[in-house]
């Protein structure tokens, strides 16, 4: 009979499986729906240029973390093992596991924390009892201390009674978001506010999905799928070396994303190859096109000559289109062409069918709401004065059409004190500190927000632009027309039905 080393049992296999749907694994995530604790199941740590799986992580957030290693061995496995003690092994008998995964986890919350957060092993047993247990060798029994063995036969009291052998925490530990951040980076979505939050369940589903093809991502306002594009990218850039381009509809989107994107690649230590990323607007991407076949640049906005739809050119393995649904249509079939033989992922094409969807809005309730049917022009002009009363300029926005805002420039000019900044969203860069009403078109709205806003000529105006022009509103939404339309009357029973849920 071939007998095996318990050296050997742990020694990592080249490919491990993960059993996520277990008994076991499924009684680990009703003990995690405490508001103290979370769980991560079969995740990832970067870490420079390597990945580190880790099959289950679990945060509570009075004891610390919790590492758990997923064995498959039986009872026929450990009785059959001989004990040769190795420095490995010695090693094992401490931490239940190689260090290594510990060690690493120890380092990246240290360097962000000044406070000691603990760190403990355990081992999942999915094919061993603790009945099985205790007729084990001796020796083995020495190795593999009971107390940090989950066992597959044991509830949910008597799992949670071993979890809390150790002592708790001496200061109070940070929140999960707060904490696992470091770890997760690829879960990491940096708040308007400063704050940092973690990807919900649907949410890592779709930064962990592969893209294959052309795929359709759809999401509401506020879902969080701009943030989660930055972290799309950011997996794909350092798990598979790829060659990307995102496109946002304006150069000023363009450019507040990318400092987005600086922003959370910032003190990660994740290696990344920043010249094979690029975000380029619509314009840009067919100048490129262009250039190649040594054809002159456009003169007017988003045009696709019919040549392009018939000579491909390699842009980059993967596209991501951001609000395909707010772009020009022929642009997005475009891109379809332009990647038939690598990748696409688009968000909210109304064309395709999703592929992975999210469900979760994180917009906020209004405080206030007001359909006007009035002079827009003049009541703008009403309302900017009584907003200013309580509100600081730049906390307030204008939406219009290019006509509409000339004559509000001439008005504002005459009747406000404030300031005022005409956005031109291929052209202007808004600065942090510009304390100014903004003045913006419907092509202006991209990752704009203002506290309070008001928009007008609705009318003849695409649905979906429409709504994302309301959702850059945080707090007060003015609505303006001085007909009744179809596209009013739309808005009006959206509103109607969303505040009386």
């Amino acid at each position: 009979m071939a007998f095996s080393t318990l050296a050997s049992l742990f020694k990592p296999k080249h490919k491990q499986v993960y059993t996520l749907d277990s008994l076991l694994m499924s009684k680990m995530k009703k003990l995690a729906l405490s508001d103290q604790r979370i769980l991560f199941a079969n995740q990832e740590i970067f870490y420079h240029k390597s990945t580190h799986r880790v099959a289950l992580l679990l945060y509570d957030k009075l004891y610390g973390i919790y590492i758990f290693e997923q064995k498959e061995w039986s009872y026929h496995d450990l009785k059959n093992a001989t004990l040769q003690k190795t420095q490995s092994a010695e090693h094992a008998s401490n931490t239940l596991a190689f260090n290594a995964i510990h060690t690493l986890i120890k380092q990246r919350v240290s360097k962000f924390f000044d406070q000691e957060i603990p760190v403990h092993n355990y081992l999942l047993m999915e094919n061993l009892s603790s009945f099985e247990y205790e007729h084990l060798e001796g020796s083995i029994k020495e190795l593999l201390v009971q107390e940090r063995i989950i066992f597959s036969n044991l509830e949910i009291d008597e799992i949670l009674k071993k979890l809390h052998l150790p002592k708790k925490a001496p200061k109070p530990l940070p929140d999960a978001a707060t904490l696992l951040s470091p770890l997760f980076i690829q879960y990491r979505i940096m708040q308007e506010n400063g704050h940092v939050a973690l990807c919900n369940e649907e949410q890592r589903a779709f930064v962990d999905k592969p893209i294959e093809g052309i795929c359709n991502l759809i999401a509401p306002a506020k879902s969080g799928k701009s943030s989660l594009l930055l972290l799309k990218t950011l997996v794909e850039l350092h798990k598979h070396q790829k060659k990307i381009i995102l496109i946002k509809p304006t150069k000023l989107a363009k450019n507040r994303f990318y400092k987005k994107f600086l922003s959370l690649i910032e003190n990660i230590n994740v290696t990344i190859d920043l010249e094979n990323f690029t975000i380029l607007t619509p314009t840009e991407l067919i100048h490129k096109h262009l250039k190649k076949l040594n054809f002159p640049r456009l003169t007017t906005e988003v045009v696709i000559d019919p040549i392009l739809m018939k000579k491909r050119f390699f842009a980059a393995d993967l596209i991501l289109c951001d609000d395909a649904n707010l772009l020009d249509q022929s642009f997005v079939e475009y891109l379809k062409y332009l990647q038939k033989k690598e990748e696409l992922l688009l968000v909210n094409d109304r064309n395709l069918p999703a592929d992975i969807q999210l469900t979760q809005s994180y917009q906020k309730r209004l405080k206030f709401f007001m359909f006007y049917k009035t002079n827009p022009h003049a009541k703008t002009m009403l309302l900017l004065r009584k907003l200013l009363r309580v509100s600081a300029a730049e906390d307030i926005a204008v939406v219009c059409n290019d006509q509409s805002r000339e004559k509000l420039i001439e008005d504002l000019n005459s009747f406000v004190a404030e300031e005022f900044l005409v956005v031109n969203a291929n052209k202007t860069k808004l600065k942090k500190d510009q304390k100014a009403i903004l003045l913006l078109t419907y092509n202006d709205i991209f990752e704009i927000s203002a506290k309070h806003l008001i928009i007008m000529d609705l009318c003849f105006t695409q649905k979906d632009i429409i709504h994302h022009a309301c959702s850059i509103a945080q707090e007060t939404l003015h609505i303006l027309y001085e007909e009744e339309c179809y596209e009013i009357k739309q808005l009006k029973e959206y509103y109607e039905q969303s505040y009386q849920e």
